[in-house]
Order: structure tokens, then C-alpha cells, then sequence
């Protein structure tokens, strides 16, 4: 990933990252977890949390489950409860929205970045916008 830094912000206990691909793309680590990936127009692509895996299919999270010696990650995907989804991402946008809030008004700090910090600020502007009305589920 071509912009990413690494954010550190009290009410979160482990530093996070945010970092963008060239296509404006964007991931947002919450330390180890959860984990979201999202494509250029801010849709969510995957979701890592409770160590599984979520990927995005026609608007609906899909678990991929771990099945079998080593737990590999099969394709064998589940769609997670439409309760269970709508709950997990109005969580999700309420934490990632006060985490860009925090980084654009200078409440959290840098860490370590792979470029000049004042350049990630118009792709997290760009994200906060792009999720403004919620987190939305797009296509894998």
C-alpha cells in the first residue's frame, strides 16, 4: 500500500492502520482485529473479526469457515444473519467513523508512516464520506 500510517488514539487499545492502494482502496486495521477492506467507492469487501473470515457477496457478509486439519479456509461460505450483519456494522461504522474524526482533527497521533502524514488526509476525508451513511456491503 502505496499511503499508510499508523494511528494511535486512546480509547483504542492497540495502535491501528489505515492504509490506501493505489486505487484508493482502503484497509483499516483495529490493531489485530478487526480488520476491514474496502474497494475505491468505500463499499466493504472483507471483514476479519472474532478470527474469522467475512467476505462481501451481493451486499451480504459471507463467513468463510475454517474447516478440516490446519483450519484452512475453505470456500465454503455461510451468509451471516441479516440481525447479525446490521448490528456488526453499525458497531463497525460508529468505530471507524470516530477513528478518521479523530485522525482529521488531530486527536490521535501518527506513528509510523510510509509517506508524509498531511498526504493520507485526503483519502480518509474521501473514506469518512464515502461512509457517511453507514457501511455498506459490496461485491467480493
Amino acid at each position: 500500500m502505496p499511503l499508510r500510517g499508523e494511528i494511535i488514539w486512546q480509547p483504542e487499545p492497540e495502535p491501528c492502520v489505515i492504509g490506501f492502494r493505489a486505487t484508493g482502496a482502503a484497509s483499516v486495521y483495529f490493531g489485530e482485529q478487526p480488520v476491514l477492506h474496502f474497494d475505491a467507492r468505500g463499499r466493504l469487501r472483507r471483514l476479519f473479526a472474532q478470527d474469522q473470515q467475512f467476505v462481501a457477496q451481493r451486499g451480504t457478509l459471507m463467513q468463510r469457515k475454517r474447516v478440516g486439519p490446519g483450519y484452512r479456509l475453505l470456500a465454503d461460505l455461510h451468509p451471516l444473519p441479516p440481525e447479525r450483519q446490521k448490528q456488526w456494522l453499525i458497531e463497525l461504522e460508529l468505530r471507524l467513523r470516530r477513528l478518521l474524526q479523530a485522525v482529521l482533527s488531530g486527536q490521535a497521533t501518527w506513528g509510523r508512516t510510509s509517506c508524509p502524514a498531511p498526504a493520507i488526509t485526503p483519502p480518509i476525508e474521501l473514506l469518512l464520506e464515502q461512509t457517511e451513511a453507514g457501511i455498506i456491503v459490496g461485491q467480493l
